[in-house]
């Protein structure tokens, strides 16, 4: 852009070419803002971020947020923080490539869940659908204001032995 634009027969164009580039990147971070967390497969709204607002609302620290969907995981990551860590459920057989990125982590992965309960005997369950845990006793549950429509709900469950 720099040297066509010192070039004075394609200052015009280098100008309309940057001037259009700077306005879509402005329109598309907004859009991105505005629709957030959307799912286009099943057209609709994840809500990730509110249920996860919600549980580090009303969790106290040192309950973490555990994930058995590689897909979610990533959603529910991002809005972790150092008071509710998230892990999520090992599976290295899976052969979905999304699960490579994360396959090696050893810090967030849980591969025996009764050793996992042994330092967190409170967990929250972050999923997408009615799920239970061997072992594990729900205790609440955070889901969406019915005006929302979300899928994600999260379960606070309690280790009670299997």
């Amino acid at each position: 852009l720099v040297y066509a634009y010192k070039n004075t027969a394609l200052r015009g164009i280098t100008i309309v070419v940057a001037a259009t580039t700077v306005i879509n990147f402005v329109f598309g971070a907004q859009y991105v803002y505005q629709i957030g967390n959307y799912n286009k497969n099943s057209n609709s709204m994840t809500y990730t971020r509110e249920i996860v607002e919600d549980v580090i609302a009303s969790a106290p620290a040192g309950q973490p947020l555990y994930v058995t969907d590689v897909w979610l995981f990533f959603s529910v990551d991002a809005y972790k923080t150092p008071e509710h860590p998230v892990y999520f459920q090992a599976n290295d057989d899976t052969t979905v490539t999304t699960y490579d990125v994360i396959r090696g982590d050893t810090e967030q992965k849980v591969t025996d869940l009764k050793q996992f309960a042994s330092q967190h005997a409170t967990i929250w369950l972050v999923t997408t659908y009615d799920e239970h845990l061997d072992g594990w006793q729900r205790v609440k549950t955070i889901t969406l204001p019915a005006s929302m429509k979300g899928d994600v709900r999260a379960y606070q469950l309690q280790y009670v032995g299997s």
